[in-house]
């Protein structure tokens, strides 16, 4: 009996160690966010702030809250929106504020050529290039993790 309530507590402990890290690192992510999605983000992640709170705050339903604060989170864990942080100063300096705009932010393709000052034709070839490097990137990093035999290489040729 006293062994499965170890368990179980060991368990539950490590679960809030797996949450008290995910949402450190939805945090460190939200700071590339708008103020106004940032600062939801941090009351609830942050300051333990419920969606009905927030939403009290905000003067909004808590049901549009729950769903902003969805579409944030999914986008925050996307690949593009991870790989964007992690090759920030890789990027060429060409496609910077269309990918903050788009990708960071969150703006529509359309509000981002306004923003930026450019067409919506040059904010998609923005888009296309970071696609090509995001491909680029996961095919190195493909090849990285799959080694071959030298003795199976030659059949592979």
């Amino acid at each position: 009996m006293t062994q499965s309530f170890e368990f179980e507590s060991s368990s539950s402990s490590n679960r809030r160690m797996l949450q008290r890290d995910y949402a450190e690192r939805l945090l460190e992510r939200a700071a590339h966010l708008e103020k106004t999605d940032r600062l939801l983000i941090e009351q609830v992640y942050r300051n333990g702030m419920s969606i009905t709170d927030a939403a009290c705050i905000s003067g909004d339903d808590p049901r549009k809250v729950q769903r902003r604060i969805t579409k944030l989170l999914k986008r925050m864990d996307s690949d593009r929106f991870v790989f964007v942080l992690g090759h920030w100063e890789l990027l060429p300096v060409s496609i910077r504020k269309t990918v903050e705009l788009v990708v960071l932010q969150g703006h529509s393709l359309r509000r981002a050529a306004r923003l930026s000052r450019v067409s919506l034709y040059q904010v998609r070839q923005h888009l296309r290039t970071l696609e090509s490097l995001t491909d680029i990137s996961a095919a190195v990093l493909m090849q990285k993790t799959v080694k071959v035999n030298p003795s199976q290489k030659s059949s592979l040729v």
